[in-house]
């Protein structure tokens, strides 16, 4: 799903709100996951939903969105716990205080992680603005929490950060996962073997971010010959030039597509009327994906974007939702030149006031409007 404020329709009057609201809880739930709040309080959170969905109750949309974010922590958080085997005596002050922590660090926005940091033992710390660990207001509770391991042993440097809605582990392996998310990237055999027993000791964390798939594709990772790209399942594998890559949802609709751009070849995308729209990417530091070109071909003109690399995002994120937001951005650039024709200036203009501009060109009826907007030019 990708969401753009400026896409968002007005309802329509006497419309029933309960089904707008339920939407705008799913979408400002997405916007948490997709770009989360630095600190998600409640009144950021209300705030943000005035700003996206003014003719909704919200205060109920905000509410609601966050009562569902904080159970989607809670709900990882302990799983996690069970797979290290720490237990849930509530009789234990620690533990007590862990639980206390966790829902008081939510509730006033604040964050949440975990890591290990010795072999036998992993921690828990609650922050504030800053970096200093703060604790939870009203207890009599440290904001450090270590437990020794009972159960599945993480690799070291195994590392959770968690807030409203937002939840990523990363571990030594390279392996990096959130709710329904998964990015590897592999230099060697070894590290997808470490991905692999990662995912084998936390098969209950996995399971409640909605990925407990993810040691069979590891393991057919393993399989790829070089060259080679797959689609499994949901997942996208590709083996090149001595790397070994899984990412978890597409984002151009083609398996082929999605690995060409990660991997720095230039793909066109063709449209009806011959509209071709050209893309460049490339992956770096094994997770930051960007954007070096972005250009436009139709009807004999050109309109690019093309000089500086531009930040796309973590390989994690939702990389449709994010090229989207990207290449309105670049449109809406384009727009402050003055050398285009009436012809391209409507079609950039069009194209920049999309929701998704690589999936508008789909529908004829973006073409008529192109063509209304040329002849009101004049």
């Amino acid at each position: 799903m990708i969401y753009s404020r400026e896409a968002e329709e007005k309802p329509m009057r006497g419309e029933k709100t309960p089904r707008l609201e339920g939407e705008a809880v799913a979408k400002l739930l997405k916007v948490l996951e997709e770009d989360p709040l630095s600190l998600p309080t409640p009144e950021a959170v209300r705030k943000l939903a005035q700003d996206l969905f003014p003719g909704t109750d919200v205060g109920e949309v905000a509410k609601r969105a966050l009562r569902e974010a904080h159970a989607r922590v809670v709900e990882a958080l302990k799983a996690l716990r069970k797979d290290l085997g720490i237990p849930t005596d509530p009789s234990d002050r620690g533990l007590r205080c862990l639980d206390l922590g966790i829902r008081d660090s939510l509730r006033r926005g604040l964050r949440v992680e975990m890591m290990l940091d010795r072999p036998d033992e992993v921690a828990f710390y609650v922050y504030g603005r800053g970096e200093r660990p703060v604790g939870p207001v009203g207890h009599l509770c440290q904001s450090e929490h270590r437990f020794r391991l009972r159960g599945g042993s993480p690799s070291a440097g195994f590392r959770i950060t968690a807030k409203a809605g937002w939840v990523e582990a990363n571990g030594a392996s390279g392996l990096a996962v959130r709710r329904e998310r998964a990015f590897l990237y592999a230099v060697s055999p070894r590290w997808v073997e470490a991905a692999l027993a990662e995912t084998r000791s936390l098969p209950s964390f996995l399971a409640a971010l909605g990925l407990s798939d993810l040691e069979r594709v590891l393991a057919a990772l393993f399989g790829l010959e070089e060259g080679e790209v797959r689609r499994e399942g949901r997942y996208l594998l590709v083996r090149e030039r001595g790397a070994w890559i899984l990412r978890r949802e597409a984002f151009l609709g083609s398996p082929d597509l999605d690995a060409a751009l990660l991997m720095g070849r230039r793909v066109v995308l063709s449209y009806p009327r011959g509209l071709e729209v050209a893309l460049k990417g490339f992956l770096r530091s094994e997770r930051w994906v960007y954007l070096e070109e972005f250009a436009l071909r139709f009807e004999g003109e050109e309109a690019r974007y093309k000089g500086k690399e531009l930040f796309w995002g973590s390989a994690l994120d939702d990389l449709r939702y994010r090229l989207a937001s990207l290449a309105r951005g670049a449109l809406k650039s384009e727009l402050e030149k003055a050398s285009q024709s009436p012809k391209m200036r409507a079609l950039v203009e069009e194209l920049a006031r999309s929701e998704d501009p690589l999936e508008a060109p789909k529908d004829e009826a973006f073409f008529r409007r192109v063509g209304l907007r040329l002849l009101a030019k004049l």
